[in-house]
């Protein structure tokens, strides 16, 4: 987890506006809310699989909302890290923005395709395959997202070459 990593870049202070400041303080948050999901999904994976019918259905109720907050803040993250770039108009935020933008496309779709069942359930014509888990990944509507250690290791990656960045570029 990450934690003020703005009290951290001495520089920044004064140096930036608040919005962008502040676009980086909600980013770190969104992060660790991402870290902290995924950590409740692999802790909910390890108690599967339970005993009893009605356990199960309780567990795949608790699981898949679990996954649905995973992707919903890990998208947040994403979306505040472009405010952030817009922001601070940084030539390597806005390089390192556009390199990972295709690595993000798969989080932000997995997260609409949960939030939008309506329009899903119109357009698959296989419905079961509906948020069934298959080692590290979640497929829903016959595509696969990652929900391993993988997945997660890119957002914590642009973390860290953001804070990285900032540090490089507030001290010259």
């Amino acid at each position: 987890m990450y934690y003020d990593e703005y009290k951290n870049i001495p520089e920044w202070h004064g140096r930036t506006p608040f919005e962008a400041s502040m676009a980086f303080l909600f980013f770190e948050n969104y992060v660790n809310n991402t870290i902290a999901q995924w950590e409740r999904i692999q802790e909910d994976r390890k108690t599967f699989p339970p005993k009893s019918v009605e356990e199960q259905k309780t567990f795949m109720r608790k699981l898949f909302s679990d996954i649905h907050s995973y992707f919903a803040f890990y998208n947040m993250a994403w979306k505040l890290f472009r405010c952030l770039v817009e922001l601070e108009e940084k030539a390597k935020l806005t390089s390192l923005l556009e390199k990972l933008e295709p690595k993000f496309e798969p989080f932000w779709e997995a997260r609409n395709h949960m939030e939008h069942p309506c329009e899903r359930i119109k357009e698959w014509k296989y419905l079961r395959d509906w948020c069934n888990i298959r080692g590290e990944t979640i497929t829903i509507g016959e595509r696969a997202y990652d929900l391993g250690k993988s997945g997660l290791k890119i957002l914590t990656d642009a973390y860290e070459k953001v804070v990285n960045i900032l540090r490089s570029e507030l001290s010259k």
